[in-house]
């Protein structure tokens, strides 16, 4: 009779380290799957930041080719700031 309770409780055992040892297997599946989003989702916006780095570098080089044709050939806007007040105000757009 003791052998076979201890047989009972010995599956129950094995039943329970079984179940453990999925989950165990399952958690470690979804931190390696978190770990690969992670590094994804860091590469795009990575990507991203490049991508509105030059879209602001677009944005200054069309400013400053603009401000450059309001100006004209000999520098002068007509306007009663100088050029050095321009080019603060152009660094500050």
């Amino acid at each position: 009779m003791e052998q076979s309770i201890l047989e009972t409780t010995q599956r129950k055992i094995e039943r329970q380290l079984s179940r453990l040892g999925a989950k165990i297997a399952e958690a470690t599946e979804i931190s390696r799957r978190a770990v690969e989003l992670s590094n994804s989702t860091k590469d795009i916006l990575m990507y991203l930041q490049k991508e509105v780095e030059e879209l602001y570098l677009t944005i200054d080089e069309v400013y400053l080719t603009e401000v450059c044709k309001a100006e004209g050939p000999s520098g002068d806007d007509g306007g009663s700031g100088d050029s050095a007040s321009n080019g603060v105000q152009a660094e500050n757009r």
